[in-house]
């Protein structure tokens, strides 16, 4: 059975992905030591490094991996991406937060909802910064996420669901969507690990970002008539100052 295993360290999810019983690869393994001791627990062996990015904080566990599993890089050392048993392995391009961002889709064969991880391309609740490209350039690809099956899991690549929801609030104060889920989010915090997965509906319903098209927002921000592409700037802008 194919399952999917979260770990955290401080904010940042890192995700085991087990098949054929004993496998797995990783996704984006910023600390060594929360998935060396999960390797180790569950009595799995890990065959790969999924990297939606190459960013520290998501690269900064690889050394030690590799030295302790000898697994394989996606996509540093394979030109494309391993296949499993019951499990189709896309890659989605998915650039904005940086030039190389991808998303990493697992298209499952026994009608299981579909898989992506996004690392810092979506969070729950919001989406990255834009570092190496133009605003426009990560709400292209987010539009990509967007046209994906309604039920597809979303495993972003850092816990700010709190923040992003405040986020969403302060342009629509009066959003019971919103307030609904900051009350969830905080709750899943001190609980666990947060609300990790999420689903593309869901996200395309309270993600202030991924709502940048919708007539309700545009006249929140006194943006009416303006094209989407314009609204997802000046989110970004504004959530930039925001804290």
């Amino acid at each position: 059975m194919e399952r999917v295993i979260t770990l955290t360290s401080g904010d940042n999810y890192i995700y085991l992905y087990v098949y054929n019983d004993d496998e797995a690869f990783v996704v984006d393994p910023g600390s060594y030591a929360p998935v060396s001791e999960a390797v180790e627990s569950c009595g799995l062996s890990l065959r790969y490094i999924f990297l939606t990015h190459h960013h520290l904080d998501h690269t900064g566990g690889i050394g030690k991996l590799r030295k302790k599993t000898k697994s394989w890089i996606f996509p540093d050392e394979l030109d494309s991406p391993p296949q499993l048993p019951e499990t189709r392995v896309d890659v989605i391009p998915t650039p904005g937060h940086t030039k190389d961002s991808i998303c990493i889709l697992l298209r499952r064969q026994d009608g299981s909802p579909d898989i992506l991880f996004t690392g810092d391309t979506l969070f729950i609740g919001g989406c990255g910064r834009p570092i190496e490209c133009r605003a426009k350039t990560l709400w292209q690809s987010l539009e990509k996420i967007a046209s994906l099956p309604e039920d597809t899991l979303i495993c972003p690549g850092h816990n700010y669901t709190a923040e992003n929801c405040r986020f969403g609030l302060s342009v629509q104060p009066d959003n019971e969507l919103l307030k609904q889920r900051l009350q969830k989010a905080r709750k899943a915090d001190i609980d666990g690990i947060g609300l990790v997965p999420s689903t593309v509906s869901e996200e395309k319903q309270t993600n202030i970002f991924m709502r940048a098209g919708e007539e309700d927002v545009k006249a929140a921000l006194g943006m009416q008539g303006a094209a989407s592409v314009e609204v997802f700037e000046a989110l970004r802008k504004r959530k930039n100052r925001f804290g």
